[in-house]
């Protein structure tokens, strides 16, 4: 394992600011891995303590949802792993992640992004950041990525039209260890709620926080690997995560799918 960081993201300050108990108690950091959800996984299925953190620079083999790859450059964005220990809410996780994702970046630029079910956020059309969760024996495993100081040419030709950063959308630029830091006290907060049963103080703010619930939309529900298409309007979002949509033939509660508004043609 590296013992040394670049620039902004230094594993040494984070141990030493990170409240004890909290997210990142222990810290595994890496200048390099292939992902950071699969040392995470096996991390959990080994028995590591809840809160148990991995963090890197960069990654060569990331992954989102849906097995799509994502792209992460050293020195530019923040890529990280945690094992949490609520896997019967592994469903709704991603989107408390997303809140906390949100809050964080809000709080340190003062515009936070809007969350795009199920696991994106977004500044205006454009991804800045993912969520996902998944499920490594009985333990749940939060993978986050944000894109931080990328300028529009760090990211490759094929996503420079869908994907954006903090320091593009924002014009500032940020110290990644201090949005870390804010990141890891905001999802704590949320786990604190989540773990005490009030759904509905995450309900409101997954309300409050959507940019899709009022809106047209079309869903490509996965299921048993198969695919409906839904469409109607998005008009709210459940307790376990799940997106109610108004269809032509009535309420339909989708559970997982890949979403684009109709309007904007979000993907």
């Amino acid at each position: 394992m590296p013992t040394t960081s670049p620039s902004d993201l230094n594993p040494t300050r984070l141990a030493q600011k990170l409240p004890p108990g909290n997210f990142g108690h222990p810290l595994h950091f890496y200048e390099s891995c292939e992902s950071t959800n699969k040392i995470a996984s096996e991390l959990a299925r080994s028995g590591c303590d809840h809160g148990t953190t991995v963090l890197a620079d960069e990654q060569t083999a990331g992954r989102g949802r849906r097995g799509s790859a994502w792209h992460s450059t050293a020195g530019l964005g923040l890529w990280l792993s945690v094992v949490i220990d609520l896997p019967d809410q592994v469903d709704n996780l991603p989107l408390t992640a997303a809140c906390a994702v949100a809050s964080a970046i809000g709080r340190l630029t003062s515009i936070a992004p809007k969350i795009k079910w199920p696991n994106d956020l977004l500044f205006g059309d454009r991804k800045v950041s993912g969520v996902m969760g998944e499920m490594a024996g009985d333990r749940a495993v939060l993978g986050i990525g944000i894109n931080v100081n990328h300028s529009p040419y760090d990211f490759p030709d094929e996503i420079q039209h869908t994907a954006t950063s903090i320091a593009i959308s924002t014009d500032s630029k940020l110290d990644r260890t201090e949005l870390l830091l804010c990141l890891l006290a905001e999802l704590n907060d949320r786990l604190v709620v989540c773990r005490s049963g009030n759904s509905e103080k995450l309900l409101e703010e997954w309300t409050s926080r959507s940019c899709v619930l009022g809106r047209s939309v079309v869903v490509e529900e996965e299921s048993d690997k198969q695919t409906e298409t839904v469409e109607g309007t998005a008009t709210a979002i459940t307790a376990t995560g799940s997106l109610i949509v108004d269809t032509a033939q009535g309420l339909k509660e989708v559970i997982t799918g890949h979403l684009r508004t109709q309007d904007a043609q979000q993907r």
